[in-house]
């Protein structure tokens, strides 16, 4: 879910379960390629979790 490219990360950035599309910069390339690039990045997992928990919070409305 995370792009190696640009490190955009959303849910919809894999569409397959094969394949990886950045919806972002419009990288392409194998899911597990993506993935094993990500392994490599310090705390990778609390930075998707935190990210992904950010887009599904609803928007407070401001005055």
């Amino acid at each position: 879910m995370n792009c190696i490219t640009c490190g955009y990360i959303h849910t919809d950035n894999r569409p397959v379960q094969a394949r990886f599309c950045c919806q972002k910069c419009g990288y392409e390339e194998n899911a597990d390629y993506n993935a094993s690039q990500n392994i490599g990045t310090k705390h990778i997992d609390v930075i998707i979790e935190e990210t992904l928990k950010m887009q599904c919070e609803p928007e407070t409305p401001t005055e």
